[in-house]
């Protein structure tokens, strides 16, 4: 049986830059929870074939990938590999202002085996919802990076000089 997982966010950065933040798969490992590796294969345009290996204790799980890249709007993300039957992983970025971006994700997936079921569904939701905090997380470092050059820009553009 399929489940269906969504959320929207807004985040205070421009749409291009929330795009690379959610494409920069090889990235992952160093902020979200329970992603050991995240490895690009193979590049084809727009596409990736990914290598992921995510990990909770006593459990490490490898599969393969597709992502489809449609900058600076779209992320499908795509696998058949065990454990899941399907997975079906989009993400929609839509500007808001010049530097607000309204981010849908949103996933669909079934999973292989009936054994554990249950315990790999809570699994796929508990770092599903850890992975969408990980990710808000990760772009207001950037923003307030972003307001601290803006403002250190300022500063040093200010000569204190008057008329």
């Amino acid at each position: 049986m399929s489940r269906h997982l969504e959320t929207t966010r807004f985040v205070a950065l421009p749409q291009e830059e929330v795009f690379d933040l959610v494409s920069d798969v090889e990235s992952y490992p160093e902020f979200l929870p329970g992603f050991l590796e995240a490895r690009i294969l193979k590049r084809d345009g727009d596409a990736l074939l990914v290598m992921q290996r995510v990990g909770l204790p006593g459990l490490t799980i490898s599969f393969r990938s597709r992502a489809e890249l449609t900058r600076p709007d779209h992320l499908l993300i795509t696998s058949h590999d065990k454990p899941f039957r399907s997975l079906r992983h989009e993400w929609r970025f839509e500007a808001i202002e010049t530097t607000r971006t309204k981010v849908t994700m949103r996933v669909d997936f079934a999973l292989v085996g009936a054994g554990f079921g249950g315990f790999k569904e809570a699994v796929v939701r508990q770092l599903y919802a850890r992975s969408v905090e990980a990710f808000e997380a990760r772009a207001r470092e950037r923003a307030l990076a972003r307001s601290r050059q803006a403002r250190n820009g300022d500063a040093a553009g200010d000569t204190g000089g008057g008329t």
